[in-house]
């Protein structure tokens, strides 16, 4: 089963909240209250949220967090990646010089797979933010 990681589905359901009101600053406990995510995954997603740039802190007593974009200007891509780094569906198919694929000079299957891992990277890409909070 592929899946897409907790985090990156609820980096997407928080930024979904800020984005439907987008002049607001959110709290990491308004947007718990608003979505029942934990408080702990929120603070570590707004983190990775913060240094992909798809989100801003304000610090001060009436600080939190709001997004940086418009929520058509936001792809699904850049949330998974702001989370989870760039998408690779098999080893092959994103060029890791840490943990390479042991079959990939022999492969016949690396073409097909680079392929398949582009069209998923374009799939992301076409879906915004604002094609998720218009069908709310």
């Amino acid at each position: 089963m592929i899946l897409l990681s907790r985090l990156s589905d609820y980096a997407i359901v928080l930024i979904c909240a800020m984005a439907e009101s987008q002049d607001e600053i959110f709290s990491s406990r308004k947007l718990h209250e608003s979505t029942h995510i934990s408080h702990s995954a929120i603070m570590k997603i707004l983190k990775l949220l913060t240094s992909g740039e798809l989100v801003t802190s304000v610090r001060g007593a009436k600080g939190g967090y709001s997004v940086t974009s418009e929520p058509k200007e936001i792809s699904i891509l850049d949330i998974v990646k702001a989370i989870d780094g760039p998408i690779s569906i098999t080893l092959c198919s994103h060029k890791r010089k840490d943990n390479p694929c042991i079959f990939e000079p022999h492969c016949t299957a690396k073409r097909g797979w680079i392929m398949v891992n582009n069209a998923l990277q374009d799939t992301l890409f076409r879906f915004t933010i604002a094609d998720f909070i218009v069908a709310h």
